[in-house]
């Protein structure tokens, strides 16, 4: 599969994609972060380091990866603290903008210039280890995007990025339902 998702990568005449990370990095980072990587996308990491495809997806090299907590958006909604709350808000405040477990998410790609950001959760230990969610930060919205690296990029490779952009908005519908 990485092959492939090489492949798509390269697709456009102009794209940028950067060496590999080491394992030494990749360890480091993952210490850094108390977490760890799925197999799929550290071994991605090993082949590039972040890149942009030439056309709308940038995909992050390490250094880039933040916490939710610490992601800069450009985007601000309204608080007191005048952070972005979305993924914070307790309770049933606004159900479709809360994220459990928010701090074990991390940023690794974005579509259209940061008009939409995806996360992945990095903590092992958590139930939810490996989810991918997608954040549109001008809509204060997001979506369970894929319950793991392997399915996302799947969809990625079969489909292209936008139909990942796609399947999260069928996915927020159904939560919305629930």
């Amino acid at each position: 599969m990485i092959n492939k998702i090489l492949d798509i990568l390269k697709e456009e005449s102009d794209y940028e994609l950067y060496d590999g990370a080491t394992e030494r990095e990749i360890i480091d980072f993952e210490t850094k972060i108390n977490g760890k990587l799925p197999e799929l996308l550290k071994n991605l990491y090993l082949k590039i380091n972040g890149g942009y495809d030439g056309g709308l997806l940038t995909f992050y090299s390490l250094d880039r990866i933040i916490n939710i907590d610490n992601f800069d958006f450009g985007y601000y909604a309204e608080s007191e603290t005048g952070k972005n709350i979305i993924w914070s808000f307790e309770g049933t405040e606004i159900k479709e903008c809360f994220i459990e477990n928010h701090k074990h998410y991390y940023s690794f790609m974005d579509y259209n210039f940061g008009g939409a950001y995806w996360f992945i959760n990095l903590n092992k230990s958590d139930t939810k280890y490996g989810e991918i969610l997608l954040l549109y930060n001008h809509m204060n919205e997001y979506y369970k995007c894929q319950p793991d690296i392997k399915s996302f990029f799947k969809t990625y490779t079969d489909c292209g990025a936008i139909e990942i952009l796609l399947d999260s908005e069928i996915e927020i519908a159904k939560h919305l339902k629930d």
